[in-house]
This record gives structure tokens, sequence and C-alpha cells, in this order.
């Protein structure tokens, strides 16, 4: 009996550990989180005894990986479903010593050869509070609400998504005409440039660019943009098959499907298992060219793609604990962040010693500032169907108002108000809107410890020469602030309407 009870716990045992080792194998590679954009890949890059949370620019994507000392976590798998990772240790002595490793969890909750979905943990512990957790069996209690949905990066297909981003000429071009091809990481255009404006800035029209969507490493399925105007008719036949026939960074060959597909044809090629009956043997050929930006006189506008890029200025991120504590502010911007102070780190953000009173301090050069500050770039317009017209010798008194509804406090509404005040003065009437929801998505704010009051306001407006009329917005009830409460405030210029 018990040589039977010694086999059954050793042959346990040799099962768990080769299920641990054939889980950790599953692991490794590439995965990229499905909220990747087309212009930038997110990733976690697992290998045998280390991980890398990345962010790649798509043009990037097969470049070798830059897994840098900074970048790498050490990571062990525990209780055969969760995964504890903690920096790599300091390589100054100093340092090491009085930044002690802080170690996190990651619980593993589907995984298969395509995917991968994780759930994180919210805090970070140092190795005594880890060991007392694990021994006492609370990890799956430490486990918070982010959750990440990865699918194995496919290289052969993300190299051609990222190649295919950027500004394409038609061989069948002429002395006057440019036929040009931009693609940028929703939609695409096809463009008719005279040569004499090729030095314009590249812009698909609204109404003119063509959503598209990848089949596999080769081919994608495009549909013509809704324009918004409601007496059009609908096009029965909106899907066109284009497959790429090769690429580089130079040079581009495509063919399109020899017709057009309603939604119910489309789904019905998607099936068949092979789709070269439906491409005409016409194959068109494009070089890369240079793709012309330009910042826009007085204003902070880039004009590029179907949309001007937003600016989304200054927006300034407040931190109020209950105690002096540790905390980590991570922008997730659909875009890219082009100023930020204190520097912001690519990956972990920002690291900061916040004070009740406000005050915050660089643990590690113990400098002390009294915000976080950043700006960004997106290409994601802001939806304002309701708003407010302001003239703009009444600006002040219409923003004290509404940073009072909104939840900001004396100090952070008179900066707000000083800052944006000589943006809006000097014009003749404002257009603004607040936008909460829509801003959020766009600009999530990832914040560890996660806080019990969190009041972003920001204002998106347009300048104008006369009144315009609009439904006015009904802003939400003032937020209230309790415990650990975060504030941030910002905006952006809408881009003026197009002739």
């Amino acid at each position: 009996m018990l040589r039977l009870i010694f086999w059954t716990l050793f042959l346990s045992a040799v099962c768990s550990t080769l299920y641990a080792q054939d889980l950790v194998s599953q692991l490794q590679g590439q995965w990229e989180d499905r909220a990747s954009t087309n212009s930038a890949s997110f990733q976690l890059v697992v290998r045998e005894n280390q991980l890398a949370f990345l962010n790649i620019p798509q043009a990037n994507l097969t470049d070798p990986l830059d897994l840098s000392y900074e970048l790498l976590h050490d990571y062990e798998l525990i209780d055969e479903q969760f995964i504890v990772y903690t920096k790599q240790p300091h390589l100054d002595p100093v340092q090491a010593k009085y930044n002690p490793q802080q170690y996190a969890i990651m619980r593993i909750d589907e995984l298969s050869a395509f995917y991968l979905k994780v759930s994180l943990s919210d805090n970070k512990w140092e190795k005594a509070e880890l060991d007392s957790i694990i021994d006492n069996k609370l990890l799956n209690q430490q486990i918070g609400s982010r959750t990440i949905g990865y699918k194995k990066l496919d290289l052969v297909s993300a190299k051609n998504q990222a190649l295919l981003l950027g500004l394409w000429e038609d061989e069948l071009s002429d002395d006057s005409t440019s036929y040009q091809f931009f693609v940028q990481k929703k939609d695409f255009g096809f463009l008719k440039i005279k040569k004499a404006g090729k030095q314009e800035p590249t812009a698909i029209r609204p109404g003119k660019a063509y959503n598209y969507h990848w089949i596999d490493a080769n081919t994608l399925y495009y549909k013509k943009a809704n324009t918004g105007i409601s007496n059009t008719l609908p096009n029965p036949t909106p899907y066109v098959l284009m497959r790429i026939e090769s690429i580089n960074r130079k040079r581009l060959v495509i063919k399109l499907s020899n017709r057009p597909f309603n939604k119910k044809s489309l789904d019905f090629v998607l099936k068949e298992a092979n789709l070269d009956a439906y491409f005409s043997n016409y194959k068109r050929t494009y070089r890369r060219i240079n793709l012309v930006e330009e910042k826009c006189e007085g204003t902070e506008i880039v004009r590029i793609g179907n949309e001007d890029v937003i600016v989304n200025k200054k927006p300034i991120i407040y931190l109020y604990p209950e105690q002096e504590q540790k905390v980590q502010v991570q922008v997730n911007l659909e875009g890219k962040l082009t100023h930020t102070y204190p520097q912001y780190h690519p990956i972990k953000g920002w690291e900061v010693l916040a004070r009740p009173d406000g005050t915050l301090i660089n643990p590690v050069t113990a400098r002390e500032y009294y915000a976080l500050y950043w700006e960004g770039e997106t290409d994601n317009a802001y939806s304002t169907t309701t708003g407010f017209v302001v003239k703009g010798t009444e600006t002040a008194a219409f923003l004290e108002k509404a940073c009072d509804k909104l939840g900001l406090n004396a100090k952070e509404s008179n900066e707000f108000i000083i800052y944006w005040l000589p943006e809006l003065e000097k014009n003749p009437y404002n257009f603004i809107h607040f936008s909460f929801e829509q801003y959020q998505s766009q600009a999530a704010l990832n914040i560890t410890p996660k806080p019990d009051a969190l009041i972003r306001v920001f204002m998106v407006y347009k300048a104008l020469d006369a009144p315009i009329p609009v439904l006015p917005q009904v802003l939400p009830s003032t937020p209230k602030r309790h415990g650990f409460t975060v504030v941030e405030w910002g905006g952006a210029e809408m881009p003026a309407a197009e002739n």
C-alpha cells in the first residue's frame, strides 16, 4: 500500500513537472496584443527564463528585437498557471540597494498555439511580501481587472502589413500626373496628384478612403468608407479583394479581384480554400515615394491622411494619494507621444513617489515635480455632435464655470484657464466640446495602484468667425474626490473644415 502511494505521488510530481515544461514551451515566442494598430505593435516576447513587453513601430516589425537589459524581466511559473516576473537586478550595486526588486503577477487564463489570454496584477510586491502570498495561496486574489488578449505573431503576414504602410506611386504615372496609393493604419486611398502640386501635404479627402482587413499574409479586402451623407445610395457591391504579389521597402506589385462583391458573396468567397479564381492577370506596380508632411503655420496640426492629425496639447496629471506611496502611470495613446516631462519610459511610463499634497518625487534622482505632463499626436478625430459656442471675449467666465462643474479645484482651474485663454480669446467665437468616453478610449490611463477617483477634463475646440447652431452639451454631474484621487486636464484644437 505504501509503495502504491509512493508511486502515485511520484507520477503526480512527474506529470506536474512535464506540464509546467510544456506550458513554458508553448509560451515562448512573440505574442501581439490584439489592441495593436497598423502603426504600433504591442508585444509580449517570451524566452525560456525571460520576458519583455515591447512597443514596436509596425515599419520596424521585422528588424531584430531590441531586448536590452532595461526591457527584460526574469520570470518563473508558479502553481502551473501563474507567472511571477521581476526586473533583472540592477547593474549598479548602489541602485540595487536603494531600489529593491519588485514582483508582479500574471495569470494565464487561456493558451493555445495561436492565442494567449492573461490577467495582470494591479500591484507589485517585494520578495518577502510575494513569498507570503505564495505560501498562503493568495495568488488569485492579487489579480486585478486588466486582461490582455494576444495572438501568436505571424511575422510573414506582419511583415507585409508593416511594409504596405506609406505612399506608393503607380509606374503608369506620366509627366503631368502622379497616380498614388496612400496606405495608413486603418484605410487607404487611390490618389491622382498633379505633378505641379506633388509637394503639397499628402491627404485623402473625406469619403474617399477605403477601410481594409487582412485575410491572410498576402490578401486583404477593402470597403469604401461611409461618406456620412444620408441621401447617398449605398453601393450594393462595395467589397474588392487585393493580393500582394511582391513587396519590399522600395517596390510593390498588387492584383485586384476581377469583380467587386456584396457582403453575402464576400462571405462565400472567404470560406473557399482557393481565392485564385477571383483575381485577374492584370498587375499594378508601384514604387515607394516620400510622404509629404507639413506643420501648418500657426497651429500644431500635421496634415497627413484623410483627416488632420490631432495634437493632444498639454495634458497635465496630478496625483493626490491619501498617504505617501509609489505610483506608476502609463498613457495608452492611440497615436504617439511627442513631449513628456519628466521623461516617460516607453514601457514602464512614469514611476514616482506621490505625496498627499500632490508633490511628486523621482525615486532615482530625488527631483521634485508638481504634475506629470505629456503631449501626443493621434489621427482619430473627436466626435462633436454637441457643444457650446462661446464668444472669444467671454472665454474666461465660461471656463471658470465649466471647470467648477467638471471637478477641478481652484489651482487646477487656474492653470487650465491660464494655458487655454490666449488660444481662445484671440478668436471671434469658439466651438467648445468636452470629450469623456471617446477621450478615455483614445488615451487611456493605466495607474497602479488604482485610484479611488479619476477626474479627466479634455476640451476640444474649433475657432469660428461667426456663431453656428449647435445642440448644447449636457455635462455630467460634478465628480466627487475621495481616497486616492487623480486629476488630468488637457485639450486639442480641431482642424478647420475643408472648403
